[in-house]
């Protein structure tokens, strides 16, 4: 089961009825397309992190803390840290 955000349910609800109005396959389909594509990109920008890291190795001691860096960052974004994040101008 594919873990459903309210981003994607929003996501869907400002696209269906135009670009998917006469679709056999309805809306609840579309929440689903767009919460597994969410979650993808997701898993490519962590591994995207990761490799980043592990080729910051080569340059020193900067390079490890670069990698401890995008590692934190990867592990952040994996759990789904940044879905929680607010900007102070958006308060």
């Amino acid at each position: 089961m594919t873990e459903i955000t309210q981003a994607d349910k929003d996501a869907a609800e400002e696209h269906f009825d135009v670009w998917y109005p006469d679709t056999a396959w309805g809306y609840d389909a579309l929440v689903d397309t767009l919460a597994r594509h969410r979650l993808a990109e997701r898993a490519k920008i962590v591994a995207w992190l990761r490799d980043a890291g592990s080729v910051s190795l080569s340059y020193g001691l900067l390079g490890r803390d670069l990698s401890a860096i995008l590692e934190g960052v990867a592990d952040a974004i994996e759990a789904g840290e940044h879905e929680t994040f607010t900007r102070s101008s958006d308060t």
